[in-house]
């Protein structure tokens, strides 16, 4: 390897950024459309908690908590802005217009609705606007917006960027979140920013909870454009909402279609004969777009399920199907195994991390052994024309492929991610961005 070579995995936690740089998300100051293969991420200065990519916005969240904001402004210089400070935020999700950040347990977030867990295992959801329901993406049994046993978003400062807090009386579930309208980067950043705080914002969404068959807790929910899929404590998973792509496993497309669910109910088509055997349990779930990702580990092997729409490859099983009427796991990275030197003998390789995002998705294999020089593998497929799947090429994959870490003079190999002494990196796939933090 010459003096000019990359090595085979990243060296330092600096994170990284690809793809559509149309309004600025890669880097404010390139004037390029595009960014082929990953670069680093320059918007944030030192450690980044998190990352929300969207269409034409973006924010993150430092090491401190404050949560920063880019994107979609008429001019693609200058850096991101701080726009919620000292609220100690860990988590971010966005869609077209909103962005959510949130000071604990998890939040998700579709193109009309949003879905927030509880570190209690409760669910409640609530419409951004008049299709927040149309698909029955709150999972409150009807199709339209509820109109009682509602939870109030309340305004806690009115002099600054808003932060709220879902309001549940006397009962001992709190989720504090935050919201802005994307819109207003442009108007804090170049117009009159003394005028920020008069502005219109979201000044309330009705949240509410929705019920599980299930007794069970819930621990992870992930919302498409139009979904929302839920996880519970026994490895069962749970979804609702549009179920046009099959993103949802119900159904069949032409025999016996189901175009959406309006409470939430099992997704079985995964296992063999819609039953799921005692041994195995999802223990992941990601969902984005038109698709869902689902993650079923047993103690022999690990295999990963896209379900939903598959015109640009997102299925990963080499085909470009419209739909997966029967989920398919995706070969290129399931039920594959390795030798450890430390058991001496093969062990499954798990699937680590999944993302999805609008028509791409990746996932991390647990390769990286103790003391190993070695990485993660990291694996990128469905829609490319914006270089989001970061390989250098413009066309989309039906299976999936590796992201390339190049140089200078455009020497590429393999990008793997490495576990760090404080923390682990993570693969983020955005509308057609991609990072990793």
């Amino acid at each position: 390897m010459d003096s000019y070579a990359v090595p085979r995995i990243t060296q330092t936690e600096e994170p990284l950024i690809w793809g559509s740089n149309k309004n600025g998300l890669v880097d404010p100051n390139l004037h390029e459309l595009f960014v082929k293969t990953p670069i680093p991420l320059k918007t944030i200065n030192g450690t980044v908690n998190d990352i929300t990519l969207a269409e034409n916005h973006a924010a993150a969240i430092d090491s401190n908590g404050d949560v920063y904001q880019w994107g979609n402004c008429e001019s693609n210089k200058g850096a991101p802005q701080c726009t919620m400070k000292n609220m100690k935020a860990k988590q971010l999700a966005s869609n077209s217009k909103y962005v959510f950040a949130l000071a604990e347990d998890v939040i998700s977030a579709g193109e009309h609705h949003i879905v927030a867990l509880t570190s209690k295992g409760r669910v409640f959801t609530g419409a951004l606007n008049e299709y927040g329901n149309y698909f029955g993406q709150l999972g409150n049994g009807i199709e339209e917006p509820r109109n009682e046993n509602i939870f109030t978003l309340k305004d806690q400062f009115a002099d600054k960027p808003r932060h709220y807090q879902l309001d549940l009386g006397h009962l001992e579930d709190i989720v504090p979140f935050s919201v802005r309208q994307e819109g207003m980067l442009k108007t804090y950043r170049y117009e009159q920013p003394e005028l920020i705080s008069a502005k219109k914002y979201l000044d309330e969404i009705k949240m509410g909870e929705t019920k599980f068959k299930t007794t069970t807790k819930i621990i992870d929910i992930s919302c498409g454009d139009f979904h929302t899929m839920a996880l519970d404590s026994e490895g069962r998973v749970f979804g609702f909402g549009s179920n046009h792509h099959l993103q949802l496993g119900k159904g069949d497309y032409y025999k016996n279609p189901v175009p959406f669910l309006s409470s939430p109910e099992e997704i079985t088509k995964f296992w063999p004969g819609n039953r799921k055997p005692q041994n195995s349990r999802v223990t992941k779930i990601a969902a984005g777009g038109l698709n869902s990702m689902v993650v079923v580990d047993s103690p022999e092997n690990s295999k990963l399920f896209v379900l939903g729409s598959g015109m640009l490859g997102q299925l990963g099983n080499k085909s470009w199907q419209q739909h997966a009427i029967v989920p398919e796991s995706v070969a290129d990275v399931s039920d594959k195994f390795q030798y450890d030197e430390k058991i001496k003998d093969t062990r499954p390789i798990r699937i680590k991390q999944i993302s999805c995002g609008g028509g791409h998705m990746a996932c991390v294999l647990d390769t990286q052994n103790d003391g190993s020089t070695i990485g993660d593998q990291l694996y990128i497929w469905g829609y490319n024309k914006d270089y989001q799947l970061g390989n250098g090429k413009r066309r989309n994959f039906n299976s999936p492929t590796s992201v390339l870490l190049c140089d200078e003079r455009q020497s590429c190999l393999p990008l793997q991610l490495k576990r760090f002494q404080n923390k682990t990196q993570q693969i983020i796939c955005g509308y057609n961005t991609s990072a990793i933090i």
